[in-house]
């Protein structure tokens, strides 16, 4: 099994310990009613980058000559969601479409594409008496979930709900039903959490374990792998599975104290490893509160969140492992050369009626 598929699992497998590391950008898109768009991504950086340091760049995405970055003179705060956050700085740029953001707008690490170039779309209906405009931004499923199947453990709808809050599935249940559902989610959520960090663990360790042998253990590993999960059953208080704890399990199996030394003797090393393939966590401490505003008035949107004008939506990388994860909204703007032409038409007509009577 390649490292490389276990990557994007073990982001998860540690940000749900990692709630305090939380990373908030709020992201403000203005839509005109010729279809240009402009964009305000607020962030809070550090003293380097205040003071001109390029390589502190506290957003997800490079900062090229397309952005204009401003600097505010005092921390500002904001409430993202219920928690308080800091900014003091803020990317703006302007483009001809929405959907302009998504080739202009380069992740500054790919690990964060899935959050920094959604796909993006308007589209403009003309009725008699109203202008129809249609938005549509699609945060893209993440593609690497990780050695263990998430559709072992949830199915489809459990993980749009659990995942995306989506309830189609489940409509007409009551609070004590939905919370009895939940508390079923959730278990079956961190059994696929520890099995998964247990497969990241043991192919972390694995190569080190080959450098070692004589061909006394590595063709009896895969043999052993799930009989000595199966009997390590990890408890809520237990520590999450780590190469350190398979050393431990491997040494328990065949009666030798081998692993735990090579462990000892590797740490830093194996320590190293696991720290690259987790690297990736960053993507699950990232959570945008995206805010829409649109030409004339808003009249539907999949979103109940509102501040002021804008819409709202919460996005993170959670909510891409149950699939893409899709902002929509129409607004319409009046037509007013419309309204008086009708009115004006109508008034003829009534007068050439009166005076054919």
């Amino acid at each position: 099994m390649h490292m490389k598929t276990n990557r994007l699992l073990s982001i998860l497998l540690l940000a749900v310990s990692m709630v305090s590391c939380t990373t908030y950008y709020q992201v403000k898109t203005r839509i005109h009613p010729d279809g240009s768009a402009h964009r305000e991504v607020y962030a809070f950086a550090d003293s380097a980058f205040m003071a001109g340091d390029p390589m502190k760049n506290p957003f997800m995405f490079s900062l090229d000559s397309g952005w204009v970055v401003t600097r505010f003179d005092s921390v500002r705060t904001h409430n993202y969601f219920g928690e308080e956050g800091k900014i003091n700085v803020c990317a703006g740029r302007e483009e001809p479409s929405v959907s302009m953001f998504a080739e202009q707008v380069h992740p500054k690490d790919p690990m964060y594409r899935p959050l920094v170039t959604p796909q993006e779309t308007l589209t403009k209906h003309f009725r008699w008496f109203y202008t129809y405009y249609t938005y549509t931004g699609i945060y893209p499923e993440l593609a690497d979930k990780g050695p263990v199947p998430l559709k072992n453990y949830l199915n489809e709808s459990e993980q749009k709900l659990w995942f995306q809050g989506d309830d189609t599935a489940y409509c007409g249940m009551n609070g004590l039903e939905m919370k009895e559902l939940l508390d079923r989610l959730e278990k079956k959520f961190y059994d696929w959490y520890n099995r998964s960090l247990y497969e990241l663990s043991f192919e972390v360790i694995r190569p080190f374990i080959a450098e070692i042998d004589r061909g006394k253990y590595m063709s009896r590993l895969d043999e052993v792998k799930d009989s000595l999960y199966l009997g390590y059953q990890p408890k809520d208080d237990d520590p999450d599975p780590d190469p350190e704890l398979i050393c431990q399990l491997l040494d328990t199996h065949y009666h030798t104290d081998c692993f735990s030394l090579l462990y000892k003797e590797k740490q830093q090393e194996v320590d190293k490893r696991f720290d690259e393939e987790t690297r990736p966590i960053e993507l699950f401490g990232a959570v945008i509160q995206y805010e829409l505003k649109m030409p004339g008035q808003m009249i539907s949107a999949n979103t109940t969140f509102r501040d002021r004008e804008h819409l709202v939506w919460k996005v993170d990388a959670y909510r891409l492992l149950a699939g893409e994860y899709s902002l929509t909204a129409q607004s319409r703007v009046p037509n007013v050369w419309a309204f008086i032409l009708t009115g004006v038409l109508i008034l003829l007509g009534i007068g050439f009626w009166i005076k054919k009577r």
